[in-house]
Formats: C-alpha cells, structure tokens, sequence
C-alpha cells in the first residue's frame, strides 16, 4: 500500500468527518472516538494548508454570481473584514474552551464545543486559500486583460498579502493546530479536572501558539488596510537594501581575489563571482555608480520626513492620488530595470550592446518618474496654502534637480564607455574601451553598504564625492 502523501492525497472537508461521526451512535459515543475524530480534523486541516501552498494556482475559484469576491481586491477586503477577525475569535475561544483550570461542563459537552471549532476553523482555511488564490490570479494577470492602472496598484499590495498569509498558514497556523493535535492526543476529557503538570504544560504550548496566531493574523488585517502609500514605501525600503546588496556584490567581482576559497579547494572562488578581464572591471566601475545613484533615488523615496524625502508627508503636502499611481507605474519599471542592468553588468564584456539597451530603458524609466516628482513639488510651491512648508519643497526640488544631473552624467559615462555605436559593430572590439582615457577610481561608496545602513545624509555627500563623469585631460 502506498504511503499517505499530504501533498496529493485528496482533502475530506472536516465538515464531512464530523458529520459522518455525529451520525453514528449518538448517545455513546467514546473518549476514545472523539480523539479519534480531533486528530482526523486536524490531519484534514493540515492537509488543505500544505497543499494550498503547493498548488494553489490549480484550486478552482468559486463562481462570484454566489456572492463571492469577484477580484484580488474584493477577496483581500472580505479577508480583513470577515475571515480573519472570525479565526482569530475561534483560536480565543478554542483556548478558553481547553483551559483545564476552568473547565465546568461534562466529557461529552466539551467534546462536542471541540469539534464545532476544529470545523470552523477548517471552513475558514478553505475560505483564506480561496482568498489568496484569487489574489494570486489577480496579480498574474496579462496587463492588457485589465487597466494597467488597477494591474500595477494591486500588483504591490497584492503581492505582500499572498506573501504574509502564506507566511501564516505554513508557519505559524501549523504550528498552532499541530499544538492542538499535541495537547489532544492520548487525552481523556475526565482527566482535564485533575492537577496534572503534562496537561498544564501542553495546554501552555497551545495557547502561546494561538496567542501567536491571532498576533500574526493582526498584522495581515493591518497589511490589508494599510494606505497604498505605506505599503509602497516598504516595497522601496527593501528595494535599497537589495541595491545595497548588489553593489556589495559587483565590488566583490571587481577583489575576487579577497573572496575565500570554496569548500574543499584553495584556489576557487566562489561560483557566483565573476572572473572579469581588463574590459570586465572598467564596465563594472563604471557601473556603480549608476546602482549607488538608483540606491539613493529610492532611499529619498522611502523617507518621510528627514533629509530632503522626494514625496512629502504633511497636511497639504501629500501627493496626490492620480499623480501618485502614475509614478508607480514608472518606479515599477525603473526597478525592474535596475535589477536588470546588475544582471548584465555582472556579464560584461559580451553583453555591452545589451547593457546599453538596458541603460537607456532605465534612464527613460527614471525619467518619467522625474517628470512626475517635478510637477508635484512645483505644483506645490505655488501652492497658497499655509500649511504648505515652502522652504522643505524648494530643498526637496533641488535635490532632485542634482540627483537627476548626476545620474545622467553617471548613465552617459556607461553608455559612452562601451563604445556604443548605430548601428552596433559587427565584430566585438574593444579598442574604444582601452584607450585610456577614463579615470579609474577606487572610491564607491562603500561605507554605504554595512547590514543595518540606514539612508541619511550620507548617501547625498558620497555621490558629490564619487566625482561621476569626470575625465582625465
């Protein structure tokens, strides 16, 4: 016979199992028997979480003419409203009902108060797998199938949703019923009114992980009700860090001699790094100063109120909803442009035509992301309001102004540096990169880049004094 297999083996609804159990034997049923039953309930719910998180995009999506959600955002506003709050009132209620020091009603009547929570709590699984899955369509979805506005808005939130409650059901959920399954087994509900440490201690272990349940259930809600703004700022807080990491990660092809050796050989570097010719090593230079530059665009865009943020906080001050969900379809493709121009980096020399269709396509990106930037802050220096502080305004436009020169002086170098011409040379020679006319500098910015930097005022300085674009007379 074949073993059981969690991940393939069909679900049975724990509304079928108890049901099926209620209908046999009414009056005598045994201590025994409803063990039996629990830990059936709880192998079912384990079961729907593991394979929801294996194969969700299969689960089939109720028909929205019954009242279902009809899109990802429909489905993320029913989970904070309804679905969530009512899980977390039966993990309360579950650990009130097992707390053996206040237990007050017979075997059969605890028992029975048991199932009807171990079946709510199955029915609100199905419903948050059912959830995500939709949104998880949602995000998936061609841009053309529906307003490429409404794609890239719920592309964000929807994204940190799936993300969290994933996180929960295969974590910390499991950990909460599995608990449960514990404190269950090999239990007699007679033995709940004696003083027994074991019980005590079990019972302890289920109720700090529910109590950590209903915890991690919060933040979901408060994810999913959050502003758009919140939401989008964490997203460009972790896009620094990932900048950050990646300029550690182009100085480490610029020393692989510094790196030490992989397992079992004194002399291999590891396989992630690069070893880069002559060529290699001025395209990376010449890189990095672009990813510091992108580094600090985002880091001025997820600070609220400290040196000079792009977009303000404060009565009058915010940007406006229409002008804010254009830029985040242009900062969207800015950072995936990014991400894109270290892949090719990291490769050169063979892929320089690439590397400046890839430079173009962000300096168009960020552009536009400029563009944007500028008509928001103008728009609010000639703004009559009082509460409008003009002084942060005109810094914060000037700072923008200087990042924008800079960065074009940074991208035209790159550019110009791979010896770009139209139409791209037929062979691949380098002469135009090795005739000695760049400046080869050591400073990067590399103090930028410790695990818990925070953006402040540094980042600024380090670009004036990166001395970008300059050349050798």
């Amino acid at each position: 016979m074949a073993e059981p297999n969690p991940f393939r083996d069909p679900i049975i609804p724990v509304s079928e199992i108890v049901a099926s159990f209620r209908s046999v034997n009414p009056e005598g049923r045994s201590e025994v028997e409803y063990e039996e039953t629990f830990v059936q309930a709880v192998r079912q719910t384990n079961k729907r979480v593991l394979q929801a998180i294996d194969r969700r995009l299969a689960i089939r999506v109720p028909d929205p003419r019954d009242g279902n959600p009809q899109t990802g955002n429909e489905a993320a506003d029913r989970l904070a409203l309804a679905i969530l709050p009512a899980l977390q009132e039966t993990f309360k209620r579950l650990t009130r009902v097992m707390d053996p020091s206040t237990l007050t009603i017979s075997s059969s009547s605890w028992s029975e108060e048991i199932l009807d929570n171990l079946l709510d709590i199955d029915g609100y699984v199905e419903q948050i797998v059912l959830s995500i899955t939709l949104i998880s369509r949602s995000r998936k979805l061609e841009r053309n199938e529906e307003p490429i506005l409404q794609y890239y808005l719920f592309s964000f939130r929807g994204k940190k949703i799936e993300e969290q409650t994933l996180e929960f059901l295969m974590y910390t959920f499991r950990f909460s019923i599995l608990a449960f399954k514990s404190f269950v087994e090999g239990l007699k509900p007679s033995d709940l009114s004696t003083d027994g440490d074991p019980i005590t201690r079990k019972w302890e272990n289920f109720a700090k992980q529910g109590s950590s349940s209903i915890d991690h259930l919060d933040r979901i809600i408060e994810l999913i009700q959050k502003p758009l703004i919140s939401v989008v700022k964490s997203d460009w807080q972790e896009q620094v860090k990932h900048l950050g990491d990646n300029l550690i990660s182009l100085l480490e092809h610029l020393n692989p001699s510094s790196h030490r050796p992989s397992r079992g050989s004194e002399t291999e570097v590891y396989e992630s790094v690069i070893t880069l010719s002559e060529i290699g090593m001025i395209l990376v230079r010449t890189g990095i100063p672009v990813v510091l530059l992108c580094r600090v665009f985002f880091s001025k865009l997820s600070r609220t109120t400290n040196s000079q943020p792009f977009i303000l906080t404060g009565p009058a001050m915010e940007m406006e909803d229409e002008r804010f969900k254009e830029f985040l379809i242009h900062i969207n493709d800015a950072k995936r442009l990014m991400n894109r121009f270290v892949y090719e980096i990291k490769l050169a020399p063979s892929r320089r035509q690439k590397i400046v269709t890839v430079t173009n396509n962000m300096i168009a990106a960020l552009l536009e992301c400029c563009t944007v930037l500028e008509k928001y802050l103008d728009s609010l220096l000639a703004s009559k309001d009082s509460r409008v502080d003009h002084e942060v305004v005109k810094n914060a436009r000037q700072v923008l102004q200087s990042w924008r020169i800079m960065f074009l002086r940074a991208t035209g170098n790159m550019i110009e540096i791979t010896g770009s011409q139209i139409p791209w040379p037929a062979n691949d020679d380098y002469h135009d990169i090795m005739d000695g006319r760049w400046e080869q500098r050591e400073r990067f910015g590399v103090f930028l880049l410790s695990d818990d930097d925070e953006p402040d005022e540094e980042d600024d300085q380090v670009v004036v004094d990166m001395g970008i674009g300059e050349r050798e007379e």
